[in-house]
């Protein structure tokens, strides 16, 4: 990975982790600077929800991004972001892989795909 990658991986990893923290989850105006209006979502259940309709559903217990990461570059201004997430509730851990599309909309970099997988 050169380091332009690796600098605009880690910018991206440090929104993830803000998203994955639920005061910004329930905060419209922070949801709207990182998902674009027609951002879309698959959840663990395979449901498809249009993420800036409302604000974010809450998570359960508290989430983290591990070490596990990777990006791919689509094109200039769209990267695929992978990593894995650990939340941990009531003493019990469970990873879930996340896969999001961020964009570069007018030099701000927005989520406009987000799926989330249970990690076996």
């Amino acid at each position: 990975m050169n380091d332009s990658l690796d600098g605009l991986e880690k910018k991206l990893i440090q929104f993830e982790e803000k998203l994955l923290n639920n005061k910004n989850r329930g905060d419209k105006k922070f949801v709207s600077e990182l998902l674009n209006d027609e951002c879309i979502e698959i959840n663990e259940a395979g449901i498809k929800i249009h993420s800036k309709i409302s604000k974010l559903d809450l998570l359960d217990g508290v989430s983290f991004i591990g070490e596990k990461r990777d990006s791919i570059i689509l094109s200039d201004s769209v990267i695929l972001l992978m990593y894995e997430a650990v939340q941990v509730i009531k003493n019990k851990r469970n990873k879930v892989n996340y896969s999001s599309v961020w964009q570069n909309i007018g030099g701000k970099w927005k989520i406009i795909f987000q799926q989330k997988t249970q990690s076996k």
